[in-house]
């Protein structure tokens, strides 16, 4: 994982989502699990960056650990998943 992952993860995790969207490009698309009552996709950084201030008021403390992080050159893809005990 590059420096630039590690600090990104380590700013999500003190919620500082400024820092976090800083390498997504401006389209990026966010779409949320069934598991979710809707169905969503958040466009763009204002439209993650809200999604992730829900989150943020519904659980206090929660976690997200990337389980699989692909490369596809000029696209990446991150599955995460939120454990068990978050």
């Amino acid at each position: 994982m590059s420096r630039e992952n590690v600090d990104g993860y380590a700013a999500f995790a003190r919620r500082d989502y400024n820092v976090v969207l800083i390498p997504f490009d401006s389209e990026i698309a966010m779409h949320t699990a069934d598991a979710f009552p809707e169905t969503t996709v958040y466009r763009g950084r204002d439209g993650v960056r809200r999604f992730l201030s829900m989150i943020d008021e519904v659980w206090l403390d929660y976690r997200i650990d990337p389980e699989l992080l692909v490369d596809l050159g000029d696209r990446h893809v991150v599955l995460a998943a939120a454990p068990a005990d978050s």
